[in-house]
């Protein structure tokens, strides 16, 4: 690092914007902002997510916060990723769920289809008979 004052600075103030940046990007995952719905909504259930005053979280998306305090991005770092890792398990949970339903209308039809030679491929355990299927869930 340089002893020319106004390189810190810079310095300073470059970190400073990436960290804004990176908060401006926080607050719009954590407010789940919905197509349509103003900035402010999202700010508001970004604040209340992360724990922070509506106007603080406001001053430091808009880049009129003179700082940004190391505990309050680390904290919204952590509240992000823990919002990011529900929402993919609720995404997983719902991939799953249609991928049970999906296989089980296509062994149905394929019953339909293909009647006797189906019930071959059920007795040889190669396909699951979807009848049975009906009383396991």
């Amino acid at each position: 690092m340089s002893d020319n004052a106004s390189e810190r600075y810079e310095m300073t103030d470059v970190t400073h914007a990436d960290t804004a940046e990176e908060f401006r990007d926080i607050a719009i995952t954590c407010g789940d902002q919905q197509p349509g719905e103003t900035i402010e909504r999202t700010l508001w259930k970004a604040a209340r997510l992360l724990g922070l005053n509506y106007q603080r979280v406001r001053s430091i998306y808009h880049r009129s916060a003179r700082r940004i305090e190391a505990h309050e991005l680390l904290n919204a770092r952590r509240k992000a990723s823990e919002l990011r890792t529900r929402r993919f398990q609720q995404q997983i949970a719902t991939l799953e769920a249609r991928n049970r339903t999906d296989a089980h209308a296509l062994a149905v039809e394929a019953r339909q289809l293909f009647g006797p030679a189906f019930e071959v491929l059920v007795k040889a355990g190669l396909v699951v008979d979807p009848e049975a299927a009906d009383g396991e869930t």
